[in-house]
Order: C-alpha cells, then sequence, then structure tokens
C-alpha cells in the first residue's frame, strides 16, 4: 500500500511530504514503519494519507479563474 506522509522540522517548521511503500497495508503499521525506516531526526509526522491523494490548501486556490 502506498503511504503519503506530511511532517515538519522541529528544528526549522518546514513541513514537507514523503510518500512510500508500506510492507503491509495498516495505517499503524506504516506510521510505525514512516518513523522507525523513512524518518530523519527531528522530524514530526502530522498526517499520514494513504494511496496518492492530493492536497490543496487555500493558499492554492485562485478565484479569479472562477467562472
Amino acid at each position: 500500500m502506498t503511504y503519503t506522509v506530511i511532517f515538519e522540522e522541529e528544528e526549522t517548521g518546514n513541513r514537507d511530504t514523503f510518500t512510500f511503500m508500506a510492507s503491509r497495508h495498516d495505517k499503524s503499521h506504516a506510521w510505525s514503519e514512516f518513523q522507525d525506516k523513512y524518518a530523519t531526526e527531528g522530524q514530526r509526522i502530522i498526517a499520514l494519507m494513504p494511496g496518492h491523494q492530493i492536497v490543496y490548501f487555500d493558499s492554492h486556490i485562485s478565484f479569479t479563474n472562477v467562472a
């Protein structure tokens, strides 16, 4: 199963994403797997999304293009 993690760098406050294939189709396992295998020191998970999800925030929306 593919999961996308949104994480925050504790030192800088910067946020980023990381997409990986979890070894099991279980959200709790995927959360732990990211922390154990992929996260570097100081990275804190904010959210875990199954699949290839696209997330839009209000800063990505342009109301000038709305008809």
